[in-house]
């Protein structure tokens, strides 16, 4: 994603008038006031994906339509290659989980996926939720029942129709996702 650094220091330059006019000498505090222009030039700067994510998107596309077709290889190397341009990327990490969450042999990889997918921002497209959902699907399916807990009362409270979902029998819920 983002460097915040560098989007810092461009809040910081877009948000600065020239001084320079009688009431600027006057009062050094006006120097920083934000302009209009500075802040829509900082907004846009703080929303943009970077071009790597951009990228990523793109295969993700590729990788959801080659899935759908039943060509899972391919699906799940064009995740890697996704994953490659944006590394830690939720929606990636995302697909990757939702390629693999019936393969036993890599439950592993399925439930870090999802953990990190849970824990990080930047979601475009898919509501997180899923990704919580399918966590705890797992976890519950796994009998990890101390670490499905809390996210399943998180799913609940911030949203009460979440339980609908998990009324669902899990690994059909995740299906649907």
């Amino acid at each position: 994603g983002h460097h915040p650094m560098l989007l810092s220091a461009t809040l910081i330059a877009a948000t600065r008038e020239p001084s320079g006019s009688a009431d600027d000498a006057a009062c050094q505090a006006c120097s920083t006031q934000p302009t209009t222009e500075g802040i829509l030039l900082a907004a846009r700067a703080a929303t943009a994906q970077s071009p790597s994510t951009d990228q990523a998107d793109a295969y993700l596309l590729q990788a959801e339509a080659a899935a759908a077709a039943g060509r899972a290889q391919s699906a799940a190397s064009l995740v890697e290659t996704a994953l490659g341009l944006a590394p830690g990327d939720p929606e990636c990490l995302y697909l990757r989980a939702r390629l693999s969450f019936g393969d036993q042999a890599r439950g592993r990889q399925v439930r870090d996926d999802l953990r990190a997918a849970v824990a990080a921002t930047g979601w475009r497209r898919t509501d997180p939720d899923a990704a919580s959902l399918a966590l705890a699907a797992i976890l519950v399916r796994t009998g990890a029942l101390a670490e499905a807990e809390p996210v399943l009362r998180r799913l609940v409270r911030d949203r009460p129709e979440n339980a609908v979902m998990l009324a669902l029998d899990a690994p059909e819920a995740f299906g649907r996702l």
